[in-house]
């Protein structure tokens, strides 16, 4: 009599192990994500790329169907509890889209974009930021030739004849540009560049505290088990700009906050930033909001973000009403982020 031999449809093959095993690292990282959220290393990491994380269960769905056997069987459960997780946790913070304006308030469009070292042409910055209009644009990473080409355009003279421009050389030049005046003189600190203006709004009650920042990114440092997420030098740069924004909030100024921040929403540096807050997007943006694709200046980019990094945020009296990134090709990494938001108006107006 013949040994029976184990049946080929449903023995798991190496393959099928190392998915399974792959799969429920996977979730190990989503569960501890959500238990035991870390700032740092291989879990901090988990933290940025947790949507990825939850997509990946998709697919796994599908090998489920052509795997059988117990194998298949347990591919499908693991991959319904981790679509389940990643729902759970980013479906209820998708925004409702914007908000009409409240009776007694004024509004203020604003951008914020980073052009990535001077990558993108004078002549396409002028053309983006003329065509949105918005009365109040911060700029990262702006180059000295940049920031010159954009003092000589007579079209950007005359839409924005208050400007704030740090230019430098490397990833810490800023800028800030007003179609309104700017009252008294704009502080700024350096390396990492942050610039604080006030500026006045035609209607309303007071002059807008307007902080535009360029917070440095996290790092990869060497580890005893890989590279290592570090954040470090980022959080005491956000840090500090939070320690402005409270000192507008206790002034009684309405003060916002817009730039690069190379932070994304589920880090720990996040909830540190908007307590007491508001963040646009989820106020009133419109879809994912994310911001920030992969790129270098000679190569095509993608025609939608994967991070959402850059942002603005709101303190008491000053009401979110639109947010929704521009992610159409410019040759940088960064959409223009667009955003809308109200001030109270001065009293008869």
């Amino acid at each position: 009599m013949r040994p029976s031999r184990p049946d080929r449809r449903t023995a798991p093959t190496d393959w099928t192990r190392v998915v399974l095993i792959a799969t429920i690292a996977m979730l190990g990282f989503g569960v501890a994500d959500l238990l035991l959220p870390a700032r740092t290393d291989w879990f901090g990491t988990s933290r940025v790329v947790a949507p990825f994380l939850a997509l990946l269960f998709l697919p796994l769905l599908v090998l489920a169907a052509v795997v059988r056997g117990r194998t298949g069987r347990w591919l499908a459960v693991i991959a319904v509890v981790g679509l389940a997780l990643g729902a759970a946790r980013f479906l209820p913070s998708l925004p409702s889209g914007p908000v009409a304006s409240a009776p007694g308030t004024t509004s203020v469009d604003m951008a914020t974009w980073n052009v990535y070292l001077g990558t993108v042409p004078p002549d396409r910055v002028s053309e983006a930021l003329l065509a949105r209009a918005p009365a109040i644009i911060a700029l990262e990473e702006l180059t000295t030739s940049a920031a010159a080409a954009l003092s000589a355009d007579p079209a950007i003279r005359a839409a924005y004849p208050h400007r704030v421009l740090y230019p430098a050389d490397d990833w810490s030049g800023m800028g800030l540009l007003s179609s309104w005046p700017l009252v008294g003189s704009p502080d700024a600190d350096t390396l990492p560049r942050l610039i604080d203006a006030s500026v006045a709004i035609p209607g309303a009650a007071r002059p807008l505290a307007v902080i535009a920042a360029h917070a440095p990114p996290p790092i990869l440092r060497p580890s005893l088990f890989g590279p290592a997420y570090d954040p470090g030098s980022r959080d005491a740069t956000l840090g500090r700009v939070r320690a402005r924004i409270d000192a507008h909030v206790a002034a009684g100024d309405p003060v916002v906050l817009l730039g690069d921040l190379n932070l994304t929403d589920r880090e720990l540096a996040y909830g540190e930033l908007v307590r007491g807050l508001t963040d646009t997007y989820h106020a009133a943006g419109t879809g994912f909001g994310t911001t920030w694709r992969p790129g270098v200046a000679d190569a095509p980019l993608l025609p939608f973000g994967l991070l959402r990094i850059d942002m603005a945020i709101t303190g008491p009296g000053v009401s979110p009403l639109h947010s929704e990134p521009d992610c159409t090709p410019r040759a940088s990494d960064h959409c223009i982020l667009d955003v809308t938001v109200s001030v109270p108006a001065a009293v008869g107006d």
